[in-house]
């Protein structure tokens, strides 16, 4: 437990395992690997918290497995196909068409980014 400090209101006290964990026993920490979702606020070395017991929704955020790697994406429905979809100006990630039956799956739903200020 630690204090929270909010304006015009008397501290409380936080318990951070229970603010950012809904599901325990389907709940994973994931470190960020790279820069592609960094336009989404999701840098490397950002600490993802990850609900493998939400369903994906369109606009979320998702930890995906496509074959051969993990990766983070952002789940956009268009035209009835689902993109993984990156998010960085500044460079060049690939987007990937999600496919099901080519061994790709949906781990879970990014519900929170811790992150390192220093």
């Amino acid at each position: 437990m630690i204090p929270v400090y909010e304006a015009n209101q008397e501290n409380k006290l936080i318990d951070l395992q229970q603010y950012l964990i809904r599901n325990q026993p389907a709940t994973i920490a994931v470190r960020c690997g790279n820069e592609s979702m960094c336009d989404a606020g999701i840098s490397t070395d950002d600490i993802l918290i990850i609900d493998r017991s939400i369903e994906a929704q369109n606009g979320n955020v998702v930890m995906a497995d496509i074959g051969h790697a993990f990766t983070i994406r952002r789940l956009v429905l268009t035209n009835g196909i689902s993109w993984l979809n990156s998010e960085n100006s500044a460079a060049s990630f690939d987007n990937h068409a999600f496919q099901p039956n080519k061994d790709m799956a949906i781990i879970g739903v990014v519900t929170f980014v811790i992150k390192a200020f220093q």
